[in-house]
């Protein structure tokens, strides 16, 4: 489960993603330079394909153990997410998942609507399927929210079917929403959603209360850094997140019978070079936006062959799970504010400028490790566990 929104018609265009997956499953920030290949063909998660010559720098949010990603941008300032949808009939066993389309697609294209034209060609020659779950089984078909600076589509699929539409701001979780307002589909006169929506998950998984809190604020808010941070870290009418599970809010949190939680957090404003915002880590309403530019350096962005991504993950998840029946102080999210405006203040005099922009994520990294040095003493070194989560958290161990 997961929520994406975006937005061209504003001074910066900005897009932004939670990506709801497994509660133990890492997710990696990782960069990957231009590339010229040599290899014919390309092993993805279940299912090999024809290679290109050449692919795109990248930056891309991947949960550790497959090829594809949760969201990501290219070098371009292509930006994708993808959500996981809920529909009609048998899904297929073996495919390109999702996040091996999105992460093609912004190897491959070089703008929204190169990107979404790809994406339907893979669909439509490929197919998409395959076990998506880090444990156990999960089978679905995905909807993805594309966009440049210029143009954002929303494009929704069931099996080699699809259909899109152009907007100037949008937001998609785990439903179909496009219905008889389909730019175009491969079925004419056709209301999409109410066709192939298996109404019984998609209502279950909470995707409607999460949608309609993404489409009420960037209908109603500013399309902004601080807004979009607003709402990915949003709880739907939940008093206490840390106490039970969380599968209506946008910031989700698993406990109960609510398995899956945000294991990743990701904004991108797109200056001329992009400027990503992520937090590396689950939980974005207790964790910090640190700030990158596309293609510098930075020590929470890695490469693929770093073995360390995953043990940092999983030492900021180990961290978090103490929170669960102690939910942080005032001075928690006073100091998070605080480092972040700092953070804001000064990428908006250095957006463009690849040296101060290395400085500035090197100084977040340590005053990110600094603010966890100072709550690790005033977090309780255990978990509470409530009556409403204890069954799903006691044995569970990061």
């Amino acid at each position: 489960m997961c929520d994406t929104l975006g937005c061209v018609n504003t001074k910066i265009p900005i897009f932004g993603k939670n990506s709801d997956r497994c509660v133990d499953e890492p997710q990696l920030l990782e960069f990957y330079p231009r590339k010229i290949n040599s290899e014919k063909s390309l092993m993805t998660t279940y299912i090999e394909i024809e290679q290109v010559n050449k692919t795109n720098a990248i930056l891309i949010s991947r949960p550790s153990w497959m090829y594809g990603a949760e969201m990501g941008v290219n070098e371009y300032g292509l930006v994708i997410g993808n959500e996981a949808v809920f529909t009609k009939g048998a899904y297929n066993k073996t495919g390109l998942t999702g996040m091996d389309l999105l992460r093609l697609a912004l190897e491959r294209a070089v703008d929204a609507k190169q990107a979404l034209e790809l994406i339907i060609t893979l669909l439509e020659k490929y197919g998409q399927g395959g076990n998506c779950a880090y444990e156990g089984k999960k089978y679905y078909n995905n909807s993805f929210l594309i966009m440049d600076r210029n143009e954002l589509y929303i494009l929704e699929t069931y099996d080699k079917q699809w259909a899109y539409r152009k907007s100037e701001k949008n937001s998609i979780s785990n439903r179909l929403c496009i219905e008889n307002n389909a730019d175009k589909t491969t079925r004419k006169n056709c209301n999409f959603a109410k066709s192939y929506t298996e109404p019984v998950y998609t209502y279950l998984c909470g995707s409607g209360y999460r949608r309609n809190r993404t489409q009420d604020f960037i209908n109603k808010s500013e399309c902004d850094l601080k807004g979009f941070k607003k709402v990915l870290r949003s709880h739907n009418n939940v008093k206490n997140p840390f106490s039970t599970g969380t599968a209506t809010s946008v910031c989700m949190h698993g406990g109960g019978v609510v398995d899956n939680q945000t294991t990743a957090s990701l904004i991108v404003e797109l200056f001329p070079v992009p400027v990503i915002w992520a937090t590396g880590s689950s939980l974005p309403c207790v964790s910090l936006y640190k700030p990158y530019m596309f293609g510098t350096k930075a020590p929470f962005v890695y490469s693929l062959d770093d073995k360390s991504s995953i043990k940092k993950w999983k030492e900021r998840e180990a961290f978090n799970r103490r929170m669960l029946g102690n939910p942080p102080s005032d001075e928690y999210y006073e100091q998070i504010e605080y480092l972040e405006k700092e953070w804001e203040n000064l990428v908006m005099s250095s957006y463009d400028d690849a040296s101060k922009m290395e400085k500035i994520s090197l100084l977040a990294y340590e005053q990110e490790k600094e603010f966890f040095e100072k709550m690790d003493k005033l977090i309780s070194p255990q978990p509470k566990h409530t009556f409403f989560n204890m069954g799903f958290w006691k044995n569970r161990e990061i």
